[in-house]
């Protein structure tokens, strides 16, 4: 899965609708998890793994968290 590039940018807010099922699925496939799992969730986490997505919530505190590019 690919996004364009704007998509990725700082601009545009990402929120995952889940994120106990994302962390569960990143857990326990190859990475990139997004060529296993082809969701815009599981790219989202792959980003957050390379350090070019920022998280502004704990996943362990709200089941929603939003992403920033740093």
């Amino acid at each position: 899965m690919r996004f364009d590039k704007g998509v990725e940018g700082p601009e545009v807010r990402k929120v995952l609708d889940y994120t106990g099922l994302y962390e569960a699925w990143f857990d326990e496939v190859p990475k990139p998890t997004h060529n296993s799992i082809p969701v815009v969730g599981m790219r989202f986490m792959d980003l957050v793994d390379e350090g070019r997505l920022t998280t502004a919530l704990s996943a362990s505190k709200h089941p929603k968290l939003t992403f920033f590019l740093r």
